[in-house]
């Protein structure tokens, strides 16, 4: 599922990833909190940002090597 949202989310990403383009995003449910799930792609490299989709606050940044 390929989803798009308001500005507050993607300016969480931009502080928690920095560089890159936000190229799928995906709502899940983490114990009952809705959290956003982006892939944020820079060049070859990628960084899965998940954010509390209530608060907007970042849970959690990994890149893929």
């Amino acid at each position: 599922m390929r989803l798009l949202v308001g500005s507050k989310p993607i300016r969480s990403l931009k502080r928690a990833a920095k560089k890159g383009q936000g190229q799928a995003w995906t709502l899940e449910n983490d114990n009952g909190t809705p959290v956003w799930d982006v892939e944020v792609v820079n060049g070859q490299k990628s960084t899965e940002v998940k954010v509390n989709a209530q608060n907007k606050k970042v849970i959690s940044v990994e890149a893929d090597d």
